[in-house]
């Protein structure tokens, strides 16, 4: 029952800002946009489809990018 560092919020802090503010705006930099497509087309399904993917395939990319250790 003990957190771990490798959250994204974690990955964001420890190996970009170093600062829970910037974090928190760096965040949102890269969640807003697809929040906004999300409800300009919210009534197009294959949109929000193609909007889910991008968001899910970049995510798992700055991610693994965040987490892959480099000695």
């Amino acid at each position: 029952m003990q957190p771990d560092g490798v959250h994204f919020h974690m990955l964001v802090y420890k190996r970009l800002t170093k600062s829970n503010a910037k974090t928190s705006v760096w965040i949102l930099i890269f969640y807003v946009p697809f929040v906004i497509l999300s409800v300009v087309f919210a009534h197009h399904s294959l949109a929000l489809i193609i909007i889910s993917l991008i968001f899910v395939i970049l995510y798992q990319l700055i991610y693994k990018r965040l987490a892959t250790f480099r000695l």
